[in-house]
């Protein structure tokens, strides 16, 4: 994680649970009519992929952060969602204000965003900083981990304007494929994706899939331990054949 073709996808992390049971839905104090449409919208997606309808998560505004532990976000940019998420600044790939966007990375190497870090998953590199002025629209969808609880996920709709905000919610339904990464900036009718910000890991799982998921970002690495493992293969089965052709000569 973050992996937002996990949340266009199937509303992921927060579909973990079909009643939205460990989430909270933050917005402003006084949410104008977008912000309340933009949220139904996303819970109308929830419920379509676990076809239950949610009704044990919490709405919280953006003063209540003694709230958000042990929960995962959606945070829906309105002017008091705007001002927590410039707070968190830092951990967030995308900054938008009516002004001026700030994009920035962590330097990172490839990463893949399949389970096992398929290069058919990965998502684009971006910048590692990009500073633009603009007067012109635009809305991202932004996933971090939460500043409040380790391996607790946020995901952000963030808009330079009201209309922005629902053109997040369009893009999910007819550009999820083009989601991914931790970042989606939604201009319009394209989408891109990139991948800037530090993983983190959510869950368990076995030991045999960590193995697998470490070594598929190390190919060559995987090819020299099978060629070192098949020749040792063949020296031990070179030398129980040396051993039993001896005990035939011998008889």
């Amino acid at each position: 994680m973050p992996n937002l073709s996990f949340f266009a996808g199937s509303g992921f992390p927060f579909t973990k649970y079909a009643d939205l049971a460990q989430t909270a839905v933050v917005m402003s104090k006084t949410p104008d009519k977008a912000e309340l449409e933009t949220v139904f919208s996303a819970l109308g997606q929830f419920g379509r992929s676990t076809g239950v309808y949610a009704d044990r998560f919490e709405v919280l505004d953006t003063t209540q952060t003694d709230r958000f532990k042990d929960r995962d976000l959606l945070v829906v940019g309105g002017k008091d969602a705007a001002d927590l998420l410039t707070k968190w600044g830092k951990n967030l790939p995308l900054v938008i204000d009516q002004t001026r966007r700030v994009m920035q990375a962590e330097p990172q190497g490839y990463r893949g965003d399949g389970a096992t870090g398929s290069a058919l998953a990965a998502s684009r590199i971006g910048p590692q900083r990009m500073d633009a002025v603009s007067q012109g629209p635009l809305a991202a969808l932004v996933g971090f981990e939460s500043p409040v609880s380790s391996s607790r996920s946020v995901v952000a709709i963030n808009a330079s304007s009201d209309d922005g905000l629902l053109s997040v919610v369009d893009a999910i339904d007819t550009q999820g494929n083009a989601i991914h990464g931790d970042l989606a900036v939604v201009n319009g009718a394209s989408t891109a994706s990139y991948r800037l910000g530090k993983t983190y890991f959510v869950g368990d799982v076995s030991w045999w899939t960590h193995i697998r998921y470490h070594l598929s970002s190390h190919p060559i690495l995987v090819g020299l331990v099978a060629l070192l493992a098949a020749f040792a293969i063949a020296l031990k089965c070179f030398g129980w054949l040396q051993r039993r052709a001896a005990r035939r000569l011998e008889k």
